[in-house]
């Protein structure tokens, strides 16, 4: 971990305002996208928690019974996965935040202004909550689709109701894909 937050250190300062602790923004994202992990761990959690509805108990053996079927998978699993969109929705607080920081103490933002580079300030004020934002959505996305392959491989043969998938994508477009 110390390792990883002093390649974090050394390859952020160009990517992050003049002066600001590259560690503790690194800790703070870090510490999302952890936490964010840990509650989609839900969703698998609920999967096997329906799949046990299918089962009944006959003679000491667990038995499917047949006909049951298991919940829709967009009404289980993607409520897990809500902290995902959240860290992407909060990055353009983030990059507020780090272009406030150029007006306050030592007025940096004349001397940004004044760099050969007219883009090393949008660069410096951007650049880390764009690449948070987009690590945070396809993180979210490829969570989304293996807890998919869990739910098919948890579910007993013939309790899932077919087009599950597009299902889930009209429920998260709201039918315009």
């Amino acid at each position: 971990m110390r390792r990883l937050m002093e390649r974090w250190t050394a390859r952020s300062r160009s990517f992050l305002p003049v002066g600001m602790n590259s560690v503790l923004i690194g800790r703070w994202l870090l510490a999302a996208f952890i936490a964010a992990f840990l509650l989609s761990l839900g969703a698998p959690l609920q999967i096997l928690s329906q799949r046990d509805y299918l089962f009944t108990v006959v003679d000491g053996v667990r038995v499917y019974q047949p006909g049951m079927m298991m919940p829709a998978y967009h009404a289980v699993a993607p409520g897990w996965l809500v902290l995902f969109p959240a860290i992407a929705l909060s990055m353009p607080l983030l990059a507020a935040w780090f272009y406030f920081q150029h007006w306050q103490d030592g007025r940096s933002i004349y001397t940004m202004r004044r760099l050969p580079d007219r883009w090393e300030l949008h660069r410096r004020c951007l650049a880390v909550p764009a690449a948070a934002a987009l690590l945070a959505l396809l993180l979210g996305f490829g969570l989304l689709m293996l807890y998919y392959l869990f739910y098919l491989a948890a579910a007993p043969e013939g309790s899932v109701s077919p087009d599950q998938l597009r299902i889930l994508f009209d429920e998260l477009t709201g039918g315009i894909l």
